[in-house]
Formats: structure tokens, C-alpha cells, sequence
């Protein structure tokens, strides 16, 4: 199990970073800055997990919902902010590529989920 939560926050922080900047980089910032601003704010990580760590057992119950939160939130920033310039492209087949992008993501899921279900 350790092993496919580990595999499933690689499989996502690479592709969120490289897009973090990306977004950056769509705004008009030079690469060094926007490498450097998303690695500072990479850093916030920190104190999260530190504070997770001491007080996740008491939590537990607690943590179902505030990761529905948390989805919730991320799903409402790349609809609210993102989705926008996304929308006037009109190319079918730039709409092609972001749709494959989301299965390709679906698909990621389910089989990350589908290995950590297998017998060790």
C-alpha cells in the first residue's frame, strides 16, 4: 500500500509542478521566476505535513471530509480560473488534446487504485 501511495503522489506532483509553472509561464513570467515563486510556495508543503503527522491520529475521522473539501476546492480554481482561456481556443483539435489529457488523468487513477488493491 505504501508503495502505490508513494507511486500516486509521484504521479501527480510532477505534472502539477510542470503545470504550476506552465500557468506562470501562460501569464508572462520569465522561467526563472516562475520556477522560483512555485518552489517557494512548494514549501508550504512542509509545515502542512509536519502538522499532519503530530495530529493525524486524532483526525482521522475528520479526514474523508476535508479531503472532499480540498477536491471540491481544486475542482472550483480549475473551472474558475483556468477553464476561461481554455475556452477560447476553437481548434478541435487542441479540445482533442485537453480531452485525452483528462483520461489520460481518469486512467492514471484508476490504475494506481486498481495496484494498491493487488495481494502484496
Amino acid at each position: 500500500m505504501q508503495r502505490a501511495r508513494a507511486l500516486a503522489v509521484i504521479a501527480h506532483e510532477i505534472p502539477q509542478e510542470v503545470g504550476d509553472i506552465m500557468v506562470l509561464r501562460h501569464h508572462g513570467w520569465a522561467l526563472p521566476r516562475a520556477v522560483g515563486y512555485n518552489a517557494l510556495a512548494s514549501l508550504a508543503t512542509i509545515p502542512g505535513a509536519l502538522l499532519a503527522w503530530g495530529i493525524g491520529k486524532e483526525v482521522v475521522g475528520v479526514a474523508p471530509y476535508a479531503l472532499s473539501i480540498s477536491a471540491a476546492s481544486f475542482l472550483y480554481i480549475a473551472l474558475a480560473d483556468l477553464t476561461p482561456d481554455h475556452r477560447a481556443q476553437s481548434s478541435l483539435r487542441v479540445t482533442l488534446v485537453q480531452v485525452l489529457g483528462i483520461v489520460a488523468g481518469v486512467g492514471t487513477i484508476v490504475l494506481v487504485h486498481a495496484v494498491s488493491r493487488m495481494p502484496h
